[in-house]
């Protein structure tokens, strides 16, 4: 492992035995130097200077960026440089490869992203649909928009992304969900549009502040409200001028339930999630009209439906397309028109019991547009 590092105090030599305090590791330094632009070795790095070192290290995971180093004998009287902060995953979605013969390629991607982005986080999953994969952390979905195309153009793999959720946790059938603290700065005469806008994603009024012509408002708000669209929409109510800021303070009861989405009569597991109850219908009905918008038409009639606790409350048909059979007739009698007409309908009527329907790998992501 080769780390960058700036040395605040004493200086590192080749051979030196130094300690990681936050990842509690021991390590040897084989080599130190300076960037000339590229990798220049030397005999030491002092006090100032900014270089790199060259450990016996080899597990990228077990290197915390911004963590603190310092010479294993002193490890004891120094205490870590203040400031630092181990990213937080808030946004989870699981990774396949669309063949099975690309899960090790996948993983090696995945594990060089890991060297340059700390807030990557992924372990190993495994789906009866999808087969295995990687269930990955992110900081939010534009996070997670920026990998997918990294791991497609950098790494030439062909991908299936679920659907972005947040890690919400059951207790005693009680659902549990990550609550942050928001802070919007906008200008003053957008202080109506903000509010209603927090109110609709389920925010909780905290405290105004005022400063000149601007305000910052402190809303306490569900994670899975704000890190799919809410800064979007922001931006539009406030022609531009909004920003926000919000951090992780814990997790709060919630009143949630399950959202099934059925396909073809099967159902969709990765389309499935764990929505507000007050919100399932809107969410349903929202989610079956795009689904049914975006999902490609077949030679038999598709059937949507979103149910919860096994009741239906949103339905949406995709028509089946339409072929041509009596184009090769030519003069004749109606009725063999008609013939044919009627067994392409048996057909249709058949391929609806036994025939399915593929989603696209992209699907996921195009749902969360509104």
């Amino acid at each position: 492992m080769v780390t960058y590092v700036r040395v605040y105090e004493g200086k590192v030599r080749p051979n030196d035995q130094i300690k990681l305090l936050s990842a509690g590791l021991e390590a040897k330094v084989l080599e130190v130097g300076h960037f000339q632009p590229e990798l220049t070795p030397s005999f030491e790095l002092v006090a100032g200077e900014i270089g790199y070192l060259k450990t016996d290290l080899r597990d990228p995971q077990k290197i915390r960026i911004g963590d603190t180093i310092t010479l294993f004998n002193c490890s004891d009287t120094i205490s870590p440089i203040p400031g630092y902060r181990e990213p937080k995953p808030m946004v989870f979605a699981t990774i396949y490869p669309l063949t099975g013969k690309d899960f090790g390629k996948l993983k090696n991607a995945l594990l060089q992203l890991k060297l340059n982005d700390a807030s990557l986080t992924f372990a190993p999953e495994s789906s009866p649909v999808f087969g295995s994969g990687f269930k990955c952390g992110f900081l939010g979905v534009f996070h997670l928009e920026i990998t997918k195309e990294r791991l497609e153009r950098d790494y030439q793999l062909n991908l299936v992304i679920t659907q972005p959720t947040v890690d919400i946790k059951m207790l005693d059938n009680v659902y549990y969900e990550p609550y942050v603290r928001l802070e919007i700065v906008s200008p003053l005469h957008h202080l109506g549009k903000i509010m209603d806008l927090a109110k609709q994603h389920r925010g909780e009024f905290e405290s105004m502040k005022y400063l000149n012509q601007q305000i910052i408002l402190t809303y306490r708000i569900p994670l899975s409200e704000i890190v799919i669209d809410f800064y979007e929409q922001l931006k539009s109510v406030s022609s531009g001028y909004a920003s926000m800021d919000y951090q992780f303070i814990g997790y709060q009861k919630a009143n949630l339930t399950p959202l099934e989405i059925i396909v073809a009569g099967e159902k969709a597991e990765p389309l499935c999630q764990i929505v507000p109850k007050d919100k399932a219908l809107e969410i349903g009905r929202r989610l079956i009209k795009k689904l049914a918008q975006l999902l490609p038409r077949q030679l038999f009639e598709i059937n949507l439906q979103a149910a919860v606790g096994g009741k239906i409350i949103a339905r949406e048909n995709i028509p089946p397309l339409r072929k041509n059979v009596t184009a090769p007739l030519y003069g004749g009698d109606v009725t063999r028109k008609k013939k044919l007409l009627e067994k392409q309908k048996l057909g249709k009527k058949k391929l609806k019991k036994l025939g399915r329907v593929e989603i696209p790998n992209d699907l996921f992501l195009q749902l969360l547009k509104r």
